[in-house]
């Protein structure tokens, strides 16, 4: 097992847009809530809404989730940007998108952590070390340009199933990775049962 590297990331706030940009976290276990409580969050913005989805559309086995997920937020207004392994490719999109409201800025919804990792695990050649630098390097990229970034992740530890010697470093990254993000945070909330509770 690789020692994750030290290293401290902080949030500019300089930039081209006037309003403090703000980060969110929102976390909970499979069927919590979460994802309806932070597509809720990013409703209550105005101007442009982006939903970056981490789900690869390529899969078949993802096609139903899909399927669901755009259905469920057909009517909310959301520009859907796919990142299923690289997220450093949506900060320019997110860049671009958020000048072309004249400076108001757009709000990013990220869903979800635990799908963008376990595909940079599986499905890459790059240390599983690297991905928690370049992630959180990417998660204040987008923040730099947006006016609100909404992030979901998940508790998978508590889920009570025998894991694989993989599934239980995926487990362990993906906890350093929620740790360091809450750590960057505005705002932290676990949602239980549909019900929220904001913890910072």
């Amino acid at each position: 097992m690789m020692a994750l590297p030290s290293q401290t990331y902080k949030l500019d706030n300089t930039g081209d847009l006037s309003m403090k940009r703000k980060i969110l976290f929102v976390y909970g276990g499979s069927n919590s809530g979460k994802s309806e409580f932070a597509e809720n969050l990013a409703c209550q913005e105005e101007g442009v809404r982006v939903y970056l989805a981490t789900m690869d559309s390529t899969a078949d086995y993802n096609q139903a989730t899909i399927a669901r997920h755009r259905e469920n937020r057909k009517d909310k207004g959301f520009i859907t940007v796919e990142c299923p392994y690289f997220l450093q490719e949506a900060v320019p999109k997110i860049k671009d998108l958020g000048q072309k409201k004249e400076g108001t800025g757009c709000t990013v919804l990220l869903e979800c952590l635990s799908n963008l990792l376990a595909n940079q695990m599986f499905a890459t050649e790059v240390p599983d070390w690297q991905h928690l630098q370049d992630n959180l390097e990417s998660i204040l990229g987008i923040a730099e340009h947006c006016r609100k970034l909404i992030v979901v992740g998940n508790i998978l530890s508590e889920e009570g199933k025998a894991y694989s010697p993989e599934t239980v470093e995926y487990i362990r990254l993906l906890e350093k990775h929620q740790k360091e993000i809450a750590k960057l945070a505005d705002e932290v909330y676990e949602v239980v049962a549909g019900i929220p509770c904001r913890v910072k």
